[in-house]
């Protein structure tokens, strides 16, 4: 019986062997492809800015990237086929790349020209009001161009008085795209700053707009001037004052505030403002604890004037005061 079998199987194999020999039964054969590029190539580039290109290519085989015509500086990842390169000044105009991408049997090839021109870097413009008004806070405008570094993401600072700056808003031609620190610098850009000041003089500050990665890109300094805000009145507080002369002489303070043109308002040390000490022999007005008194001496009624001078500017307050006799 094992005779058999194995007759059997020696004979199913020479059939075999035979039927191969005529052609009836081909075995298969495996073809290798080459690999196909299925990017395109970025061809312009900027001087001093990054140029990269993700070159993509198909095959079943793992492939391997390589350039063989490049700029020098130009790099590409062999396994990713990412390419890097930062032009030079002296890489102004066209330069020839070309890709290889191989399988280790066969291989495909990609020729580009990269045309790199010069940067063309942000510009920055100011534009401000005559003056700013000392407490007043005023909004301004700034005009931001990106040329060659549109798209980048960029934080806005000063340096120098920066602390007169309260607001930053930036928008495009869509809205606002700014409320925080960093934005993406859109083709142009207007930012709106707010400053308040609270002296008057001559501030000089630097607009710096710089890449997330500490590079500047472009920085504006600019002057503000601040003036002073004007006098407008004074407020004597009370206007109306009712006294007892007694033995120890009745008395009562006063205030004086001084109001500006630009809504703002400060109290006055009795040593900043002026008036009559003894009018008519009435009462005697004197300082104390930072503020104005008076202190009946006869009866009778008598106008008290309060005099403040800022600068060229004097403003006046009355005070009227009766003093009665002690019953």
């Amino acid at each position: 019986m094992l005779n058999k079998r194995i007759l059997v199987l020696v004979s199913l194999l020479l059939i075999s062997f035979l039927l191969v020999g005529c052609g009836l039964i081909t075995p298969p054969v495996i073809i290798n492809q080459a690999p196909v590029i299925t990017s395109y190539p970025v061809k312009t580039a900027t001087v001093g800015v990054e140029y990269t290109y993700d070159v993509d290519a198909t095959d079943d085989d793992t492939l391997t990237y390589s350039l063989v015509t490049k700029p020098d500086g130009m790099t590409i990842n062999p396994a990713t086929g990412l390419i890097k390169w930062i032009p030079i000044t002296s890489q102004f105009g066209d330069n020839t790349v070309k890709v290889e991408v191989s399988d280790r049997v066969l291989y495909a090839t990609q020729t580009f020209t990269i045309l790199v021109t010069k940067r063309i870097p942000m510009t920055i413009t100011v534009d401000l009001p005559t003056t700013f008004t000392v407490g007043e806070s005023t909004w301004f405008t700034v005009y931001m161009t990106a040329n060659s570094d549109v798209g980048k993401s960029v934080v806005a600072s000063f340096s120098g008085d920066t602390e007169i700056l309260e607001d930053l808003e930036i928008e495009d031609g869509s809205g606002l795209i700014f409320e925080g620190d960093v934005f993406i610098l859109p083709e142009n850009a207007t930012a709106h700053f707010r400053g308040t000041f609270e002296e008057a003089g001559t501030f000089t500050t630097t607009l710096k707009v710089k890449t997330t990665s500490g590079k500047t890109l472009c920085s504006r300094s600019f002057t503000i001037v601040v003036e002073p805000a004007l006098l407008d009145y004074i407020v004597v507080d009370p206007k109306i004052m009712t006294l007892i002369n007694t033995d120890f002489g009745g008395s009562q303070p006063f205030t004086v505030t001084a109001h500006y043109n630009n809504g703002t308002k400060k109290e006055i040390g009795f040593t900043y403002y002026s008036y009559d000490e003894n009018p008519t022999g009435i009462v005697s007005v004197w300082p104390a604890l930072e503020v104005g008194w008076v202190t009946a001496i006869n009866a009778g009624t008598v106008t008290i004037t309060v005099s403040y001078t800022e600068g060229v500017i004097t403003k006046t307050d009355e005070i009227e005061v009766t003093v009665n006799t002690s019953s």
